[in-house]
């Protein structure tokens, strides 16, 4: 599946018709919004936010699509295979390892342990 498919447009699509289609998609799909399994929504949401940020820059896009044709040229994609999937692998941004609240707070009550611990020590030492 290509950034096109993901934003349900054509390789031949102008500036304006590729904004049109995310914003279309990003509210349809939005986990707020969308009313099936929020998992999916998250998931699809991301694929619309990663086929984007590659279509809407004119250089991106010229690179996606040689990488496209490149592809298209060395191997004929079958029925159930995820060759398709390989066309964005090199655009492929991790997601951000945001800690979890338990984590959040462990951080902040181990931070608030070591001033504790600073203040402690120079208050003895200020009093020796």
């Amino acid at each position: 599946m290509t950034y096109y498919d993901i934003l349900g447009i054509s390789r031949t699509a102008k500036d304006s018709e590729i904004k049109k289609a995310y914003h279309r998609m990003i509210i349809a799909f939005h986990p707020d919004i969308y009313q099936g399994d929020k998992h999916f929504a998250a998931e699809k949401t991301h694929e619309l936010i990663e086929a984007y940020n590659v279509l809407r820059h004119p250089a991106a896009r010229k690179e996606y699509n040689e990488l496209l044709d490149s592809q298209l040229h060395t191997s004929v994609e079958q029925p159930g295979d995820d060759a398709g999937r390989r066309t964005h692998t090199r655009y492929h941004r991790a997601k951000p390892n945001i800690p979890s609240k338990c984590k959040a707070v462990f951080i902040v009550i181990g931070i608030l342990f070591v001033i504790f611990t600073l203040v402690l020590f120079f208050t003895v030492i200020s009093n020796i």
